[in-house]
């Protein structure tokens, strides 16, 4: 994989995935698809964590294209779960056990979109939701996570 930048703190690896110096400019990009992509590598074989903020498709495909993507834990939903993030291509990439989205209860953009819904659900991948589960917890160390919700749900 290719990283903008790389730093181990303790067992962590953190990489910074996006952007890197060499995407478009201002003008070309929104600012949604200019957002910090970090991921987060919990030892040589632990889980990991890909916290990509509100980027798009155009970023994701950036990111597979360039091979800067490899398979993830646990995915934080690109852009809350919005019908122009978290593609079909970008989650083969990842292949998620889990995935989170940060959303509002009954927010006008009805995020994260049924589509994306949908292909979790297809997947097998676990979603938790602020919406629905409330507040989310993710415990990680070296030998793997646990997720824990205001509702009561954990998992594994």
């Amino acid at each position: 994989s290719t990283f903008c930048q790389e730093r181990k703190v303790g067992h962590v690896v953190v990489s910074v995935l996006s952007p890197c110096g060499v995407e478009p400019s201002e003008e070309e990009w929104s600012s949604n698809n200019r957002s910090i992509v970090i991921r987060l590598q919990y030892g040589d074989s632990g889980p990991s964590v890909l916290l990509p903020g509100d980027i798009e498709e155009e970023v994701e495909e950036l990111l597979v294209r360039e091979k800067r993507l490899s398979p993830t834990t646990i995915l934080k939903l690109s852009h809350h779960g919005s019908g122009t993030s978290t593609s079909p291509t970008f989650l083969k990439s990842l292949e998620p056990e889990v995935a989170m989205a940060s959303v509002g209860r009954w927010n006008r953009f009805h995020f994260p979109h049924p589509s994306i819904v949908e292909a979790l659900n297809k997947k097998g991948v676990s979603l938790y939701r602020t919406d629905i589960h409330g507040g989310i917890r993710l415990k990680i160390d070296l030998s793997g996570y646990l997720v824990e919700t205001m509702s009561g749900i954990v998992w594994p």
